[in-house]
């Protein structure tokens, strides 16, 4: 299929393989929303839907979801993607010796400022096979690395997992939580105005991040991903994105991720996903 065209703009690629998971954690920000959207792609159409990406080592694809490594068509899926142009997102419950031997370091070897493999600690992560995952992954030329929600709940796990990735040498790093806990707003964003505000109003907003829904659908945010509202493009059918700003009547109602402050991919803080404006009013 003919490849599309990303704005010249854009900093992020996601596909969600699928919204499957093996854990469940409470404050997962899109388990309450994986019911929503229709059966994921087959392995052969996600491989046709990737290949239309212009994606580099610059700007790659990054296969999340849920569960990326637990859609059936994973391994092939990753392996149609060329060498550096592929990122993971993952909570590393996969099997690594049949991961290592079915897809090749040189896959994830792109130079980057933080790891290509990033692997997720949560809750529930049995934190002894994590870490013999992430250390076998290392020690075999993968660019593997371990990354932390600050949740409340999290900070002594968080705290004795970085003693040992200390140890190992692993790159620990820790993102902020977003959203609600114990009726408290954590996070930092662009737009705190965005966020549960109990009545919406109407924006114009540009989006800088492709993301795709696990049947291979194009959202404009993740609001609309995980709420499978107003898909922009099919990445099976008719993509068309475009550097103007979209009207939107659900600002107020935003999705934590959207409006946040991050790091980009060239690890400059101070990025937001979006650029929010409303005809001249502050926001």
């Amino acid at each position: 299929m003919k490849k599309i065209e990303l704005p010249k703009h854009y900093n992020y690629i996601e596909a969600y393989l699928t919204y499957d998971c093996n854990m469940s954690c409470d404050y997962c920000l899109n388990r309450f929303y994986a019911l929503t959207c229709p059966r994921p792609l087959n392995t052969k159409d996600w491989i046709k839907a990737l290949s239309r990406i212009p994606a580099t080592k610059k700007l790659p694809i990054t296969l999340g979801g849920g569960e990326p490594t637990v859609h059936p068509g994973f391994y092939e899926i990753v392996n149609s993607i060329p060498d550096g142009n592929v990122d993971l997102l993952t909570n590393g419950t996969f099997d690594s010796d049949e991961f290592m031997s079915k897809i090749k370091p040189s896959k994830f070897d792109r130079n980057a400022k933080y790891a290509s493999i990033r692997v997720s600690l949560h809750p529930t992560t049995d934190v002894g096979m994590m870490l013999r995952t992430v250390i076998a992954l290392n020690k075999h030329g993968y660019s593997v690395g371990i990354w932390s929600t600050d949740h409340p709940t999290m900070t002594g796990l968080m705290l004795k997992v970085k003693d040992i990735c200390d140890d190992y040498k692993i790159d620990f790093r820790v993102k902020e939580f977003l959203g609600f806990y114990k009726h408290k707003l954590y996070g930092r964003y662009k737009y705190p105005g965005a966020i549960a505000r109990g009545y919406t109003s109407n924006v114009i907003c540009k989006p800088s991040e492709l993301l795709l829904s696990p049947d291979g659908k194009v959202f404009r945010c993740h609001s609309d991903l995980y709420k499978y509202n107003t898909p922009i493009g099919d990445m099976l059918g008719t993509v068309k994105l475009t550097d103007d700003f979209y009207p939107c009547p659900n600002f107020g109602d935003c999705h934590p991720c959207d409006v946040k402050l991050k790091y980009n991919r060239f690890q400059q803080y101070g990025h937001c996903p979006v650029e929010i404006k409303n005809d001249g009013d502050k926001i």
